[in-house]
């Protein structure tokens, strides 16, 4: 669980930055649904693309929701 809550610690210090791009990357397992994703800032909110082997899949979220949504990643 300790490990748990430092990831949420800083997945919270980094988006209460004002970041204009954000690479996750380095899937834990080769099983996982994405190879990569992406976060750009953008004039209305976040873009997350999400790479898949042959697809990239595209979710805008507010500049407020930031936090919420790359937990859920």
């Amino acid at each position: 669980m300790y490990a748990l809550d430092n990831l949420k610690d800083c997945i919270k210090k980094i988006a209460e930055c004002d970041i204009t791009k954000l690479v996750i990357s380095k899937p834990v397992s080769k099983s996982g649904e994405f190879i990569k994703i992406v976060c750009e800032k953008k004039k209305t909110g976040y873009q997350f693309s999400k790479y898949t082997k042959t697809q990239v899949f595209h979710e805008n979220v507010p500049f407020d929701c930031l936090y919420e949504k790359t937990l859920l990643l």
